[in-house]
């Protein structure tokens, strides 16, 4: 429920104590209001006591029979209009303190308001969105900012840390056991990025830095971890220089603290007091080295030295990028209320990649941005159930429902799709202008817009409501005739006959045409139908780079030329190759063209250079292969031949010697191209890569090939699978009987599904309910190991049926 607007708290005064024995904690908590009106309104789960002071510190007590509770939507109202007194103070004071003692108990569902976790003593606050109310009665929503004043009771040898530095601590009065921890004045924020964490906790203390930057653990932690703090901290301080002077506006507390907690789930942005998974500890954070004869905007100020690097390591340095982006977004200004919650996530979002693409230039982050999130946004918003990026959230127990990729990356692409038309400069210019503007306050999606449209003089506010307020986004048909081309659009939906069914929407597409010049043009695209005229037709690419929030469907022939000239020139960029992959991937599985396109644009990608374009090559294919796993032999063949013939220039190059031996082939390195061709060759049955797997199979002993890599291991037994015989399958038996670990167990059982003689596939089924062979908890893994197999899969169907 949304609390009325004649109230607002200006302070906080707080004081609270974890109670470990009891799983309990209480507190204080004095609140100065502004009153408008003879009643207040709050939000609370706690079982409060009260009084109210005016202006001249007179505590009135507060008879509960003024107090009415409302369990189900957690508020508390406190209505005075027969109390005399407390009408005089609403009559004559500027302002009212409302003081009220609380007390609760500690939330062993982890991380969810106070909690005590699964720690002897330990407790955080994990307020997001609406946690603050079951610590202690307040004004939870985002438009209510308040000051904080914040004081933790606790041992003396426990850590207390909440948003601020602390301002002093000293032994409790009357329990010299006990101290309290009290921290200077917050900023103006809102309740759900409060902080509260009382624990048992080591320090890491970063100070080449103009603040100190520390590092939280439990106190198990590993001292090994040192390089990993200082590389978390080394990069908050890169990250935080950056953002201050991209924007032109310093991060403005007097330090930044992370707590690293066992089994919490991603990051959350408390300001000044980042919480995270313990996780990041054992990941590589690699710093970026900044040039200082190049400015933060310069694209070349950053440099990535050669290390091997996973995906995770990537995800680590992002997580830490787009919580402290929220220092400014999120944090400083706020949305006003929870509808308009991709201002905080679709900036921070945003801004973690272009934050990757300035400190990591190799690592290519917006292809990995167009390959990944925004194809999860294209298959979430393809549905009549998609919801908008702006919210209906008419309570806030209906927030926790959209923190979803709609939120984060459709809102991250609306804000690249301004941030292309306006230019990066110009757009950093607003951007900055917009915090100084609404610094320490709140608005809405349509005051952001119109700020933009104001500083940019471009009517952006139109632009951009349909793609706000409205969910989905279009399809562009285009039709070619000589040197024009015809454009229309229609809502795209993941099944073409969704289209009959639900409303079209005419969506503004920001259509970037890109010309043979290699030049490209802005236009806008509102109306159902475009004419465009070219000088020379022989190459145009819509929706250049895949910026815009739209799929484009091009006549059959043209999808052929643009994947020669993907080949023969350098017009087509990697984003804009990763676009037409899976535009034509989607549009052809969905009934808009047919899938031969696909196939017709890739098929003279041979010598393609980029990871991530055979990735989206290599899974798309992978795909179409499962889908289509009961056609017949011939279908099935011809895509196993498609994919052998694409892969065949860049296998050539591969040393096949060493196979399964040389790590090197498998490794986690997010950029090892040779490891997705020869999982292809596998997958398509290559028979040089299957026969070289077999014959090293049986030249080795089960404890030898028990002694390999696991990271080759999957790989080397599925390759056995595929190739191997009756033999080979009882060798796989007898190394999974004396293998000693769970991940080796896991692999085997993976892949005995794969062998495709019909006895070895009865003898896998058979062994499915053999207890004495795989424990219950792996079933699933031997049911899995039928995935590659068109018998295997037919004879699994019919003994789940049977059985």
């Amino acid at each position: 429920i949304v609390l009325p607007s004649h109230l607002k708290p200006l302070v906080y005064n707080i004081t609270v104590e974890p109670i470990f024995e009891l799983n309990s904690f209480t507190g204080n908590v004095s609140i100065d209001l502004n009153p408008l009106q003879k009643n207040i309104n709050a939000h609370s789960t706690t079982n409060p006591n009260d009084a109210l002071n005016n202006d001249s510190q007179i505590p009135i007590s507060i008879d509960l029979n003024c107090l009415q509770s409302d369990p189900k939507n957690q508020t508390i109202t406190f209505n005075f209009a027969k109390n005399t007194k407390i009408i005089n103070l609403f009559n004559s004071s500027n302002y009212l303190s409302l003081s009220i003692h609380f007390s609760g108990k500690l939330n062993n569902a982890l991380f969810s308001g106070f909690c005590s976790g699964q720690f002897k003593k330990f407790a955080i606050s994990d307020l997001e969105p609406s946690g603050c109310r079951s610590i202690f009665p307040c004004f939870d929503q985002p438009n209510s900012k308040a000051i904080f004043n914040v004081s933790l009771i606790a041992d003396m040898n426990l850590t207390c840390l909440s948003n601020m530095d602390i301002k002093s601590q000293l032994p409790l009065r009357n329990n010299n056991k006990k101290k309290i921890v009290s921290f200077n004045p917050s900023p103006l924020m809102s309740t759900y990025i409060l902080a509260f964490l009382v624990a048992d906790l080591k320090c890491y203390e970063y100070l080449d830095n103009t603040f100190p930057i520390r590092v939280y653990t439990l106190s198990t932690f590993n001292s090994n971890y040192k390089k990993s703090f200082n590389s978390i901290c080394q990069l908050t301080a890169k990250t935080l220089e950056f953002l201050s002077k991209t924007f032109h506006y310093d991060y403005n507390l007097p330090h930044l603290n992370y707590a690293l907690i066992p089994g919490y789930n991603g990051a959350m942005e408390n300001w000044g007091l980042i919480v995270a998974t313990e996780s990041l500890i054992n990941e590589n954070i690699l710093l970026p080295h900044f040039s200082p004869d190049n400015d933060h905007n310069n694209n070349n100020s950053t440099s990535l030295s050669s290390l091997d690097l996973s995906p995770s390591s990537m995800a680590a340095v992002q997580i830490l990028q787009h919580e402290l982006s929220h220092q400014w977004f999120g944090n400083l200004v706020t949305m006003h209320w929870w509808n308009s919650l991709w201002l905080n996530e679709g900036f921070a979002t945003f801004l973690k990649w272009y934050i990757a693409h300035k400190f990591y230039p190799s690592w290519k982050v917006w292809p990995e941005y167009i390959a990944e999130s925004l194809e999860l946004v294209f298959k979430i918003d393809s549905s009549p159930q998609s919801h908008p990026v702006e919210l209906n959230i008419q309570n806030v127990f209906e927030a926790n429902d959209f923190f979803d990729p709609i939120v984060y990356i459709k809102g991250c692409s609306l804000l690249l799709m301004i941030f292309h038309l306006l230019g990066e400069n110009h757009f950093n210019r607003i951007i900055s202008l917009y915090l100084k503007t609404y610094q320490f306050k709140n608005l809405s999606s349509l005051e952001f817009w119109n700020f933009v449209s104001k500083h940019s003089n471009l009517n952006i506010t139109n632009l951009m409501y349909k793609w706000t307020f409205e969910s989905g986004y279009p399809i562009i048909m285009v039709s070619e005739n000589q040197n024009q081309i015809t454009l229309n659009q229609q809502r795209c939906f993941g099944n073409i006959e969704n289209f009959k069914q639900e409303k079209n929407i005419l969506y503004p597409c920001i259509l970037r045409l890109k010309n043979n010049q290699n030049k490209i043009q802005n236009t806008i695209f509102d109306t159902e139908e475009l004419k465009i005229n070219f000088n020379d037709a022989s190459f145009f690419k819509i929706n250049s780079d895949h910026i815009g929030i739209y799929r484009t469907c091009y006549e059959k022939n043209r999808w052929e030329i643009l994947g020669k000239q993907a080949v023969i020139t350098n017009l087509l960029s990697v984003e804009d190759r990763i676009g037409l992959i899976t535009d034509s991937f989607f549009l052809g599985n969905s009934g808009y063209c047919s899938i031969i396109n696909f196939f017709n644009l890739i098929k003279k990608w041979t010598h393609e250079e980029e990871t991530i374009v055979w990735l989206q090559m290599l899974t798309k294919l992978h795909e179409i292969r499962t889908r289509w796993t009961f056609e017949s032999d011939k279908v099935f063949k011809g895509i196993n031949k498609f994919i052998s013939f694409l892969i065949s220039f860049k296998l050539s190059k591969i040393d096949l010697s060493n196979l399964f031996i040389e790590i090197n082939h498998f490794s986690n390195n997010y950029l090892n191209l040779e490891k997705e061709i020869i999982h292809a060759a596998i997958y398509a049955r290559h028979l040089e890569v299957l026969k070289r797997a077999v014959k090293l199979f049986r030249d080795l002993s089960p404890n030898e090939i028990l002694a390999m890599k696991f990271s080759i291991k999957i790989s080397f037994y599925q390759s056995v699978a595929f190739g191997g015989n009756e033999n080979d399958y009882e060798k796989m038996i007898e190394i999974y009987e004396i293998s000693s670990t769970l991940e080796d167990k896991k692999a085997l059982l993976s892949c005995l599904g794969g062998f495709s003689f019909s006895n070895l596939i009865d003898r896998t089924l058979n062994l499915i309910l053999d207890s004495s062979f795989v424990e219950d908890d792996q079933i699933l893994n031997l049911v899995y190991g039928f995935r590659y197999n068109k018998m295997g899969k037919l004879a699994l169907w019919n003994w789940f049926k049977e059985n």
